[in-house]
């Protein structure tokens, strides 16, 4: 038992429908883009340290261990990281917090535990869409998914033979190279896009299938929404 509930519940899967992936997979296609310009205004700002750069380019952007770099980013942390934030850490918190409140401190320990303040605002803004993915479908094997595209994406931008300025290609961790206009617009214009067929695709669901304690009020999950 979990949260009061088998875990068969408290780790629901729930039906996921293909406009519901669309959704998703366009609205991080689009954060991951502004996220990375994010990245690069945060390591202008506040230089990286030359060992933690070569690690973060061999973990993400290292042609070579694709297959345990694949098992590791898109299979072992999207399962046991949203197992833990999305399907533990944020159902306790629903139970104490106004649905915001619980995404937000969920997202924020999200972020915390990558022990890293250059790659801070990405985890805390994918904490905050993983939660609320999860405040509208019920399914934490939709946050699951999502994870794993994130994640997956990053590999495959990394394996494209293309050279684009601060997102594709193979940094200098001496300077800070920013975005062309056009990758920055791309994601402004793929994120309301993204979230608003999410958000069509479960306006249908309604919150009980969350199964959440009495405490919170339908009034408080819909002002949410």
């Amino acid at each position: 038992m979990l949260n009061r509930l088998p875990l068969r519940r408290a780790f629901r899967i729930g039906r996921i429908t293909v406009l519901q992936v669309v959704g998703m997979a366009t609205a991080l296609h689009g954060a991951d883009l502004l996220l990375s310009e994010a990245d690069n205004v945060l390591r202008a700002l506040l230089t990286m340290p030359p060992w933690l750069s070569d690690f973060m380019n061999d973990l993400f952007l290292s042609q070579g261990k694709l297959a345990s770099r694949i098992i590791l980013l898109v299979l072992v942390a999207p399962l046991t990281e949203e197992l833990l934030f999305r399907g533990i850490m944020l159902r306790g918190l629903l139970s104490r917090y106004r649905p915001a409140v619980a995404v937000v401190l969920t997202a924020v320990l999200f972020a915390a535990l990558h022990l890293n303040p250059w790659q801070f605002i990405s985890p805390l803004f994918l904490g905050i869409a993983f939660g609320w993915f999860y405040l509208r479908s019920g399914s934490v094997g939709l946050c699951v998914l999502a994870h794993a595209y994130s994640n997956g994406l990053l590999i495959v931008l990394s394996l494209l033979p293309l050279n684009i300025p601060g997102l594709i290609g193979t940094p200098d961790s001496a300077t800070v190279a920013f975005q062309p206009w056009w990758v920055d617009v791309s994601g402004l214009v793929l994120l309301p896009i993204g979230l608003r067929l999410f958000h069509k695709a479960t306006s249908a669901l309604r919150m009980p299938v969350l199964e959440m304690p009495p405490v919170i009020g339908s009034a408080d999950l819909q002002r949410f929404r």
